[in-house]
């Protein structure tokens, strides 16, 4: 899972739990983890809390991000995530879970997330 993440051995690993909300509804619960040193500027006050992790790694950091490797599966609501995403036990979910490259090719976010199935909808887009 996220052991995978560029870092020094030792380095402590930091967690961001999110809920994620469009027009005051929750639709998405997302962990993000980050090494330390990726993610400390992140615990910091004046860091909103809407603020964007891509744009934080990439303008703060200086980190160009190149791509997310991302696998999803279908899922039912457990009693923590229908309290969370405030909907019914057993109502169906996606499960993300991914990690998130820089342009060379380190790996900077593992990411897990569980989005509303009734509010998310997967676009793909295969190109030849």
């Amino acid at each position: 899972a996220y052991s995978g993440l560029s870092k020094p051995p030792g380095e402590p690993i930091i967690r961001i739990r999110r809920v994620r909300y469009v027009e005051d509804t929750p639709f998405a619960l997302e962990s993000s983890f980050l090494s330390f040193r990726t993610g400390k500027g992140l615990m910091e006050p004046r860091m909103a809390d809407d603020a964007s992790i891509y744009n934080y790694i990439e303008n703060e950091l200086h980190i160009r991000l190149s791509r997310a490797d991302h696998v999803i599966q279908p899922g039912l609501a457990n009693e923590e995530i229908s309290g969370l995403l405030e909907i019914e036990v057993g109502n169906p979910i996606l499960k993300l879970r991914g990690t998130t490259f820089s342009m060379t090719n380190k790996p900077i976010e593992y990411l897990e997330g569980v989005y509303r199935g009734d509010k998310y909808e997967l676009k793909v887009v295969i190109t030849k």
